[in-house]
């Protein structure tokens, strides 16, 4: 996946009807191609468990609007259930992932 590809997916989520959240693995798939995030799906509830050895770093986490108490282990959990209010919860939490990893890749952190 191209990088326009991944934020036009990202830009447009809000228009994409429910029944095509899956989409969101090509979000994760070009994250873990260009980043080394690694993600799975939870075996236990409906959420997808990110993670990343950025994610350790709490001062990075809150530069970037995440909370560093939900980041146990450098993994982050991003919930997969249907609904206005968890997918909103869903993009918030990407967008803030893909720009965290973005900034660490210029500032050669990464």
């Amino acid at each position: 996946m191209k990088c326009d590809e991944f934020y036009d997916i990202l830009n447009k989520w809000k228009a994409i009807p429910e029944e095509d959240l899956k989409k969101v693995i090509n979000v994760l798939d070009h994250l873990e191609n260009n980043y080394g995030l690694e993600y799975w799906k939870s075996k236990r509830g409906s959420h997808y468990v990110i993670k990343h050895k950025l994610f350790k770093r709490d001062e990075l986490l809150r530069q970037f609007k995440l909370n560093p108490r939900e980041c146990m282990n450098g993994e982050l959990s991003i919930p997969a259930k249907k609904g206005k209010k968890v997918k909103k919860i869903y993009l918030k939490r990407l967008i803030s992932v893909s720009e965290l990893l973005e900034f660490a890749k210029k500032e050669e952190l990464l």
